[in-house]
């Protein structure tokens, strides 16, 4: 009678747990609204085999009489699927529930899917914000990791393609800089196992290697071990330089700091090479020498020191693996690096499919990093194309992420000119003060609407110059042409009819801040410093739209993010079509000289009726005037080279310190929580 009753307080705690479960579930849906289709599909998925699970236990139940060995056997079954299931309340709690798809850009998600599309990978990418430190990818099938074991119940049927799922750190893996980690290595992970198999790694350890290794098992036993660790780390390696070949040197360095971070230099593990190994062999892939041209030798060097410096020694039998691993580079190399003749130039460039396909020619492409680095530290996020040497150049991803390693690497060295007593500026403005990797997120972000532009039959724009010019007054299009020509007024990216009689048109970006139900009584401005208690930031899909509600205030940004000179300054309006239906895009409408970034837009819907916006139209008008006077460079400001809608920062207005403590003299303060 005790195993009975015990059997069914286990059965209770099952029901209890899954309900539990599917709870959780539906609470983290409701907290990614929004989300991917496929982070969605895979959350319902696992709310049904919440259910399903119970009806396991109900199947194998009935099946058992009332014996004291069926008792053993309920006893054990449902031991069983309490073990199951908290095998997969952890894949939730790990891989779902922190911070799920809240803070992952959807650019970084529509470039996985690439990415799986040009590796011939039939999977969809789901990407969600784990603990920090580490990237996780889930090789298996969701599917079959839920039901497989449920031998007594039809799962689901599939409802798409397997899943690509990956776990990002937040700090890593929601910035562009890391894109060849999660991009190159840890999509690779889905497509290297024929390339594994292929090497036959086993061959390179052998018995004698085992024997070398002191421990009491046998040495065939040490042999066999010694092979499953090698397969481990050469999966890994080649993961590395799947990383090397889609984005040349940046792959490097990106892989390179962040194992360096994670403490991973002179750490083996089973499953993971020490650092300096996989340092070594990507350089060997790419460059084994000093570069002598072009500017990526200060990129690698740093880790060329690392990957000859002195290092601990490791213990058996990781040491003797190593020391195999290390003579089998050009095997691995060649396993991953194709016939260097191939498609390249003009081919490549207009094509993305054969460029993720082909490897990052980094050599050809340095002079188009080398100016996108100089145009982050310079508070510009790129262009679309760059004209060198009379030659124009399709900006690339891998463009931009080699840039961003470039200009982090000179923000580097100017810390060595800091150290020395000079403050390195750029136009006045110091180094330090530039967000080199959020305007490499924008650039990123500008490239991928393109691309859904392009596809769509989107044209490319094109200035007609014009010389002359008005000396004072609103900029017309000839003047606005001649501007953007020349380079002393930008705007990026620049598509067609943007350039109007008398203004620029500019586009609705993807990202919103909107106003939200809070237990905040009242906001204070001048007090209450974080607007995020009443307001919160979502993000769209390009071809995703935006429903904004009759006396609704959003606060949105601009597509387009602007660079103003010295003796220009600009007014905002709301396109008339717009305007016609309701519409107000602007009401702090002041564009200041030598203003960098993305227009804040606040949105009011003035009538009764809901607006659909599709993020990409037009919808609004910046009217450019000259200054009687041109001004100099100034100080950063609160609101410094925004890539998005901004939060309010009234707090930090230069008499707020002032006014709150008159407040105070005068007792209207709101009080501390005692």
């Amino acid at each position: 009678m005790s195993r009975q009753l015990l059997a069914q307080t286990l059965r209770g705690a099952l029901v209890d747990r899954t309900a539990s479960l599917h709870r959780y579930v539906q609470q983290i849906l409701a907290d990614n609204s929004g989300a991917d289709e496929t982070f969605i599909r895979a959350l319902n998925l696992i709310a049904r085999y919440a259910t399903d699970i119970v009806a396991q236990l109900d199947a194998e139940w009935s099946v058992t009489g009332e014996s004291d060995d069926d008792e053993e056997d309920r006893l054990r079954n449902v031991r069983l699927l309490l073990q199951h299931l908290l095998e997969r309340e952890k894949l939730v709690d790990q891989r779902f529930a922190r911070a799920g798809q809240l803070h992952v850009p959807r650019s970084l998600i529509s470039l996985v899917s690439m990415e799986c599309e040009a590796l011939g990978l039939d999977r969809d990418p789901i990407l969600t914000v784990g603990p920090p430190g580490n990237y996780e990818t889930f090789i298996k099938s969701l599917r079959g990791f839920l039901y497989d074991d449920l031998n007594r119940i039809e799962p689901p049927p599939s409802q798409g393609r397997d899943l690509a799922m990956i776990v990002l750190p937040y700090l890593e893996g929601t910035r562009s800089p890391w894109h060849p980690v999660v991009l190159g290595h840890e999509v690779a992970h889905y497509g290297v196992h024929d390339a594994v198999d292929t090497l036959r790694s086993d061959a390179w350890v052998e018995l004698s290697h085992a024997e070398a290794w002191d421990h009491p098992s046998e040495p065939v036993r040490r042999q066999r071990k010694m092979q499953e660790i090698m397969r481990l780390w050469v999966r890994e390696v080649l993961c590395d330089l799947r990383a090397v070949r889609r984005y040349g040197p940046a792959g490097v360095a990106a892989l390179s700091e962040f194992l360096e971070v994670i403490g991973a230099t002179d750490v083996g593990r089973e499953s993971h090479p020490p650092g300096r190994a996989r340092v070594s062999i990507m350089l060997t892939a790419l460059a084994p020498e000093p570069l002598d041209d072009g500017p990526f030798e200060t990129l690698l060097a740093p880790w060329r020191a690392m990957s000859i410096a002195d290092h601990l020694e490791l213990l058996e039998p990781y040491a003797t693996i190593e020391k195999i691993l290390l003579e089998h580079s050009a095997d691995l190399v060649a396993s991953v690096w194709p016939d260097p003749s191939g498609p390249h130039g003009s081919e490549v460039d207009n094509d993305l499919a054969i460029r993720l396909r082909t490897p990052y020619p980094f050599e050809e492409r340095g002079p188009v990093a080398d100016w996108l680095a100089k145009q982050l530290l310079e508070g510009i996020p790129g262009r679309e194309h760059c004209d060198l040497e009379g030659e124009r150049h399709i900006v690339w991803d891998a463009d931009v992420i080699n840039g961003v390693w470039l200009a982090r690497q000179r923000i580097a060295e100017h810390r060595a000119e800091l150290a020395a007593g000079r403050e390195p500026t750029v136009d006045g403005v110091p180094v330090f003060d530039v967000p080199v990797e959020r305007l490499a997120d924008k650039a990123i972000d500008t490239l991928e609407f393109l691309r859904h532009w392009r596809k769509s039959d989107g044209k490319d724009a094109k200035l007609t110059d014009a010389s002359g010019g008005p000396a004072a007054g609103t900029l017309s299009e000839p003047e606005i042409n001649r501007r953007l020509i020349e380079g002393s007024l930008v705007i990026t990216p620049l598509l067609p009819d943007a350039v109007q009689e008398a203004g620029i048109d500019v586009r609705l970006s993807n990202r919103f801040i909107i106003f939200q139900r809070s237990a905040v009584r009242a906001f204070d401005a001048l007090f209450s410093s974080d607007p995020r208690s009443i307001q919160s930031v979502g993000e769209k899909r390009w071809g995703d739209t935006f429903v904004l509600h009759p006396n609704e205030t959003v606060l949105a940004a601009t597509l387009e993010y602007l660079v103003m000179p010295g003796d220009l300054t600009a007014q905002v309006a709301t396109r008339s079509s717009y305007g016609r239906l309701g519409l107000i895009t602007a009401t702090a409408v002041q564009v200041n000289p030598h203003f960098r970034g993305c227009l804040t837009l606040e949105l009011v819907n003035l009538g009764g009726t809901p607006l659909v916006l599709t993020p990409g139209e037009r919808i609004a008008q910046v009217i450019i005037s000259t200054l009687s006077h041109g001004v100099p460079p100034r100080p950063p400001r609160k609101y410094e080279y925004p890539t998005g809608p901004q939060f309010s920062r009234v707090a930090n207005d230069p008499e707020a310190a002032v006014l709150r403590s008159m407040r105070e003299a005068a007792g209207t303060a709101p009080r501390s929580p005692s």
